[in-house]
């Protein structure tokens, strides 16, 4: 598609936001649901103003103002979705343009993300975001990801907690260190400076993380271990963790495909392809293909079976695992993280169907996608449920999500900061989006 058209379209787009978000949005006759209750008030009325929910009740009359009235004809508004394990495109990234990556994830219905790899232009980035500059979810930041190595040491981590905090950045992000002095001491700094420290499991595993008091725990494999190292110590363990309280993002389908769980052609024909440009669906499918002929090879076949079966199995377990961590009062949250195959937005909706896979009920799936996200980001006075003073981000869908689940992908509408994106706007913009990755 040419690129002046592609600008001139996204202009006009931005442009009809900007004249929308200067009314009020009275939202009529609402099936509203109710995240943390896990329940569905009907007939009611939403008025948003200047970027938030400014009156929730029965019947909302007009006062005289002009406002942007939506008949929402009983159809059920959720809070929006919060993704809590995003890699924005960049070096260590997604291979997409920013601008597309962010707006694909909002007109999924993903109106908060928290970026897991920080860089140096991430602050500016979340600036814009909040500014209404640029078209996407709310930005939530962590630093760059801490591994121990000759740079970052123990006697730096003092300095390097304080600034990436003077710098703007929300969460401390940790990645891996063989040595637990080094988690200890990094835990003890991000309590000091009072900033949340986030990632991966530390390297004394989940002893260690009851001994820390650990916020949150990316990916399953620290449970995995405990859990196959002593099952009954491992319940012990996740009910001292819920007391903390302990916020996991598992990232489960990522898994899927970095594990050779799901045959090439059924990757290829997933649901957001077409708006992944053609070079990136052909960088993953030539490498997926250079990858799979090589472990066809007489000399790596058998391992590459037993590890793709080891894996299988492992998965079956943790979706076990993750339905008793959520019945002990572990905080589940939903991320489908980023890698070959990962589509953003369309992604998040593969995961959901995974955790209602491990048994778990549609209202505590769609806790996980909201209420405790925004606890685990520590920003619940502004988003992660439907109630006055909060951002008006929502989520407009034809169904009941707490009687399926799948309903979310079923959008009407999604609302960010006030904002109203229409199932029109939607399908034009993401229609521009597919035509340029042609």
């Amino acid at each position: 598609m040419n690129k002046n058209c592609y600008l001139l379209c996204l202009a006009v787009f931005l442009q009809q936001l900007l004249y929308a978000q200067h009314l009020p949005v009275l939202l009529k006759n609402c099936s509203l649901v109710d995240v943390k209750k896990g329940a569905v008030i009907t007939a009611t009325d939403i008025l948003l103003e200047n970027g938030r929910i400014k009156k929730i009740a029965p019947r909302i009359p007009r006062s005289g103002k002009q406002y942007q009235v939506i008949d929402v004809a009983g159809r059920y508004v959720t809070p929006g979705l919060i993704d809590m394990h995003a890699h924005l495109p960049g070096k260590e990234g997604q291979q997409f343009d920013t601008h597309d990556y962010l707006l694909l994830q909002l007109l999924c219905g993903i109106t908060s993300i928290r970026s897991m790899r920080g860089a140096p232009e991430h602050p500016a980035l979340k600036d814009s975001l909040q500014r209404g500059l640029i078209a996407g979810p709310t930005l939530y930041i962590c630093s760059k990801a801490l591994v121990e190595d000759t740079t970052t040491t123990i006697a730096r981590l003092d300095s390097i907690v304080k600034e990436n905090k003077a710098q703007g950045f929300q969460y401390i992000k940790y990645l891996h260190s063989k040595n637990p002095a080094f988690y200890d001491t990094l835990s003890w700094y991000c309590r000091y400076y009072q900033i949340p420290l986030v990632g991966h499991g530390p390297a004394g595993g989940l002893a260690q993380a009851v001994k820390c008091r650990v916020w949150n725990v990316e990916h399953i494999e620290p449970f995995l271990k405990a859990y196959q190292q002593d099952s009954v110590a491992f319940y012990t363990m996740i009910a001292a963790l819920a007391k903390q309280p302990l916020y996991v993002c598992p990232d489960l389908y990522w898994y899927y495909p970095a594990y050779d769980q799901l045959p090439l052609q059924e990757l290829l024909q997933k649901k957001g392809m077409p708006w992944v440009s053609t070079a990136v669906r052909q960088e993953w499918k030539t490498e997926t293909e250079k990858y799979y002929a090589e472990q066809e090879a007489p000399a790596n076949k058998t391992i590459f079976l037993q590890k793709r079966d080891k894996w299988q199995q492992q998965l079956q377990l943790t979706k076990y695992l993750l339905y008793r961590m959520n019945q002990a009062g572990i905080r589940l949250m939903v991320s489908a993280g980023d890698g070959y195959f990962i589509i953003p937005g369309f992604s998040y909706y593969d995961e959901l169907r995974l955790l209602k896979e491990a048994g778990i009920s549609n209202a505590d799936i769609l806790r996980a996608a909201t209420i405790n996200a925004a606890a685990c980001l520590l920003d619940t006075a502004n988003t992660g449920s439907i109630e006055e003073n909060k951002v008006a981000d929502l989520l407009i869908v034809a169904k009941n999500p707490l009687e399926n689940i799948s309903h979310l992908e079923q959008i009407y509408s999604v609302i960010s900061k006030g904002q109203v994106y229409t199932s029109k706007m939607m399908e034009e913009k993401l229609h521009v989006l597919r035509q340029k990755n042609k």
